[in-house]
């Protein structure tokens, strides 16, 4: 169990890191489709605002890796939750 934490407080954790998994994932989702969406209309964007394409591809991929970055930290949360759970099943 994480030090001063009690099975409640552990559960609660694993449902709040649950809920933050379905909105990462949603927001993930979002991210790919604009990605996409921004790939796709490439041509039209270049042609329209050449100057401005460079920051707007940028900022898409900024969003994408912080999402990914948001995803990896919660898969740290879960398999640090996982490990508290495991102790306090099996204290040594």
């Amino acid at each position: 169990m994480l030090p001063g934490s009690t099975a409640s407080e552990v559960r609660r954790l694993r449902f709040a890191v649950d809920a933050m998994q379905t909105e990462l994932a949603a927001l993930r989702e979002v991210t790919l489709a604009t990605n996409h969406a921004v790939m796709a209309l490439n041509h039209d964007i270049r042609s329209g605002a050449p100057e401005a394409l460079p920051l707007f591809l940028g900022w898409a991929d900024r969003v994408r890796l912080d999402v990914d970055a948001a995803i990896a930290a919660v898969q740290v949360i879960e398999r640090q939750l996982d490990l508290a759970d495991r102790v306090d099943r099996n204290p040594a």
